[in-house]
């Protein structure tokens, strides 16, 4: 066969020319890799654990006369609904306007009712800037943590934060503040939410409080989660056996292998549900306080694919650190006979007495 000249030469031309700012855009030397999205999304996830408890604390300090307010508005539209519907439609936006006008003058009563209401005052006004300085904060290591915005909506996105935000939790839960941190971090959420779509101060903490009852979910999944690890630092206790563990030991599946895959699959199962329930209940009280037209089951799928990632792994790391790190059991000493006649003589004393 030939040498074709202009064959060979064709092949070049048919592919395309180099593209000089293609190539720069694709090899943008700022431009974010997978692994750098990650370690930002991990400690943005950190920061985030910690500052979302200590603002939700701030927030629900802040804003006690709103939330006073706020319950009276609803206990009252409550009553107007039920026993009090016969009343004129005048009356009831009349009570309605005395609640918001009596929510306003809280402060300054307060303030002017003596050295014990100026103080409690001062401590709300310092809860509120505190809280704000928080938020500016955050915002702050955001911006100095970039992440690309694919990456962070996406599925490994919030796995990745999840691991960082529980991470963060370890210290509380070996202090015993685990639980009140989980219900600030809920209270934060929610009022942060409302926020978001434009909601009042009143109806934002009115959702924060709304939003607290699944802390203990969150609780109990962290503890179980994180279980090997918090029972080997505080007292070197075995890891809480779960349900999963227990069929599998049943199943003749008892070994350590066994037993740490049960642990996981139900670290991944409890997450997963945890964070589907949590999203229904944040959904029922964006519906009834500030978001009429958000479904029940919205985000309940993300939030349980998530979840279930998040809690799979990271029981799976908890279960290798306590492999790794548990002191090690010493072999039996091996019994060569030689002690026979000394344990006779220690058998025949024993039987004695």
């Amino acid at each position: 066969m030939s040498f074709d000249p202009d064959s060979f030469l064709a092949q070049f031309d048919a592919r395309p020319s180099f593209d000089p700012d293609a190539w720069l855009k694709e090899n943008d030397p700022d431009k974010q890799s997978g692994l750098r999205d990650a370690a930002n999304t991990l400690i943005r996830g950190a920061h985030e654990g910690w500052t979302g408890a200590l603002e939700g604390v701030d927030r629900m300090v802040a804003s006690v006369p709103e939330l006073v307010g706020a319950a009276a508005d609803t206990y009252t539209r409550l009553r107007h609904s039920g026993v009090d519907s016969g009343l004129p439609e005048e009356e009831k936006q009349r009570q309605l306007e005395t609640i918001r006008q009596r929510t306003q003058e809280i402060r300054p009563e307060l303030a002017q009712s003596g050295a014990l209401g100026s103080g409690i005052v001062g401590m709300m006004d310092a809860a509120k800037a505190d809280a704000e300085k928080l938020q500016a904060r955050r915002q702050k290591v955001n911006a100095a943590l970039p992440v690309d915005e694919d990456f962070q909506q996406s599925t490994v996105g919030g796995v990745v934060t999840g691991l960082g935000q529980i991470a963060s939790q370890i210290p509380l839960y070996l202090t015993g503040l685990g639980l009140p941190a989980s219900a600030a971090q809920m209270y934060d959420q929610g009022y942060q939410d409302a926020k978001q779509h434009g909601a009042d101060e009143g109806t934002a903490a009115m959702a924060g409080i709304g939003n607290m009852p699944g802390a203990a979910l969150e609780f109990a999944a962290d503890k179980f989660q994180l279980g090997p690890v918090l029972d080997m630092v505080k007292k070197g206790k075995a890891p809480p056996t779960s349900l999963l563990t227990s069929l599998a030991e049943k199943m003749g599946m008892g070994s350590k292998l066994g037993t740490a895959a049960a642990g996981v699959a139900g670290a991944a199962a409890t997450e997963a549900g945890t964070e589907a329930l949590q999203q229904v209940q944040g959904n029922v009280v964006a519906q009834a306080l500030y978001d009429q037209d958000r479904g029940l089951t919205e985000g309940a799928g993300q939030a349980a694919l998530v979840g279930g990632l998040t809690g799979g792994t990271v029981r799976g790391l908890a279960e290798g650190a306590n492999a790794a790190l548990a002191p090690r059991q010493k072999p039996p000493a091996l019994d060569t006979g030689m002690n026979v006649p000394e344990s006779l003589e220690t058998l025949k004393a024993q039987h004695q007495q």
